[in-house]
């Protein structure tokens, strides 16, 4: 999974509101990071996450990690960010 570390803010507004939808997001003119933190969203190398969520028996595990790699996409420098997938079923033997 590649994630570019920009956000880019599109004020993009329905026919409703009298204004057309944004089509373009002027990338040109943004400036990109492949770091950074927002209250939202933590690209620094080495940041881990751990989410986990236990049905039944089963656990299923997903660790995001920031990892010290970029990739170009087109003009942008990209972070990578990976993620690990793992389900454990517990078995009770009396």
């Amino acid at each position: 999974m590649i994630i570019s570390s920009a956000i880019i803010n599109a004020s993009g507004q329905t026919k409703a509101f009298g204004k057309n939808f944004t089509e373009s997001l002027m990338q040109d003119s943004c400036i990109f990071s492949t770091t950074g933190r927002n209250s939202y969203f933590i690209l620094e190398v080495g940041y881990q996450q751990t989410l986990q969520g236990i049905e039944g028996k089963d656990t299923t595990t997903l660790v995001i990690t920031v990892l010290n790699e970029t990739k170009k996409i087109g003009n942008v420098e990209t972070r990578i960010v990976e993620e690990n997938l793992f389900n454990l079923t517990f078995q009770f033997i009396l």
